[in-house]
């Protein structure tokens, strides 16, 4: 079981959309995805069409215990993909910092079984529910966009991640930096996605994601991007390609640079 945390302490850089694409994607290669939502805002849990569940990520994270994940899993709307759905109240749980409290999340997915990947959908901020989400992850998939913000924002998630592996989590890697809504045209975004690309290099994953009317569609229907077919192409094909790299499942052979025009 891979077990991945999405992150960017920016907001409006579509961390919450990548997750779910990510975790559609997983379903359409054959494999069990399980989202589990630490964002108060619950926008990953409502995409999932996931209604008054009876355990919450934030019963998770209160009490901590082994199983937990497991028994808070409900199935979605989505084929192939299970959710531990949030809430407002888990911003409480964002306050708390007894001691040890920052290791629930990880606590809680002991015993967990039956899922290919687990995508923990992170807050967009340096907290202790990202904490909780780093310490309990194998992998760090930073999700960002072609602007100084997004790239400030990936260097001090780097930061963060260095320091949690240090301190509590040595086996924790960077698998990936995603450049999400990159337009088709722009000088801004074109340096910006030169200058992820000098200072990241391969850990930038190629082609970036071009920016999409359908992903913000598909977010509003709760519905995942594959069920718009022909017109949702320029994006899964992407997808499909972050999956299997991801999966590590398939050679995947990305191009060296973007296929899509921001010049």
């Amino acid at each position: 079981m891979l077990t991945v945390a999405v992150v960017n302490q920016k907001g409006g850089v579509g961390k919450t959309t990548m997750a779910l694409g990510l975790a559609a994607a997983v379903a359409k290669a054959g494999r069990k995805a399980l989202v589990v939502d630490l964002d108060p805002q619950a926008n990953a849990s409502d995409a999932l069409g996931v209604v008054d569940p009876q355990y919450t990520s934030t019963d998770v994270l209160h009490h901590g215990q082994a199983g937990a994940v497991a028994q808070a899993a409900v199935a979605t709307t989505w084929q192939g993909v299970d959710a531990v759905a949030a809430d407002v109240a888990l911003s409480e749980r964002g306050e708390d910092t007894s001691i040890g409290s920052e290791f629930r999340l990880r606590e809680a997915m002991a015993d967990l079984d039956g899922y290919d990947v687990v995508l923990i959908d992170c807050p967009p901020s340096i907290g202790r529910l990202t904490v909780n989400g780093l310490i309990a992850a194998q992998q760090v998939l930073i999700v960002t966009e072609p602007s100084k913000a997004g790239l400030d924002g990936v260097a001090r998630m780097r930061e963060s991640m260095d320091t949690v592996r240090k301190y509590h989590n040595p086996g924790l890697n960077l698998v990936g930096i995603i450049a999400n809504e990159v337009p088709a045209r722009g000088r801004e975004a074109a340096m910006r996605l030169g200058e992820l690309q000098t200072e990241y290099g391969a850990d930038v994953w190629l082609p970036p994601m071009p920016r999409r009317s359908v992903l913000a569609e598909a977010m509003g229907a709760c519905r995942p991007v594959y069920d718009y077919g022909r017109e949702a192409e320029p994006v899964t094909s992407i997808l499909d390609q972050y999956c299997a790299r991801l999966l590590g499942t398939a050679v995947v052979t990305l191009p060296k640079s973007s296929n899509v025009k921001v010049g």
